[in-house]
């Protein structure tokens, strides 16, 4: 259903062949990038998956990515590049004008999780992972007066975080 190329998975072990996400959930580490995989139409339509039109459109790609991953019955990585772009700096992250953004989709996540009974707690490991990149990402990206304002969407995020899963 989907083939996979672009992360940086030094870490770990690349898989080979045909997985799963139950098997591999460590795909959920990774910022998400639409433009990172292939997917077959048919298996989009199926499951009526969509880049969704949110105001202020930025990181759209993280439903999308959850989507396609759990829903996926077939998932292959290759190394091989059909794609090229360019490279960013580690830093370009902290472009993040609105704070509020990785809360946001971060709540629509978890709501679409619970909506489609996702419960395996490897796949919301990951994701807790990721969310907790998206704090520091915040933090790092926010003047004081910036994150004050966004505190109490930043607060949700973080009461929403599974405090198991952290520890």
């Amino acid at each position: 259903d989907v083939i996979i190329n672009s992360f940086d998975f030094k870490l770990f072990k690349i898989p080979r062949g045909v997985f799963t996400l139950a098997q591999h959930p460590e795909f959920l580490y990774f910022h998400p990038s639409i433009w990172s995989c292939i997917y077959k139409r048919n298996f989009l339509k199926e499951h009526n998956i969509f880049v969704e039109e949110i105001p202020g459109a930025g990181w759209t790609d993280n439903l999308f990515q959850v989507k396609i991953l759990t829903l996926a019955k077939r998932i292959c990585f290759t190394e091989r590049a059909f794609y090229h772009w360019r490279v960013k700096q580690p830093d370009d992250a902290l472009d993040l004008k609105d704070l509020t953004i990785p809360c946001l989709r971060t709540e629509t996540i978890h709501k679409w999780l619970h909506d489609n009974n996702i419960t395996d707690q490897d796949i919301w490991t990951c994701l807790t992972k990721r969310e907790i990149a998206y704090l520091n990402i915040i933090t790092r990206a926010g003047t004081a007066k910036k994150i004050k304002k966004a505190l109490p969407i930043i607060n949700k995020m973080v009461n929403g975080l599974n405090i198991d899963t952290i520890k």
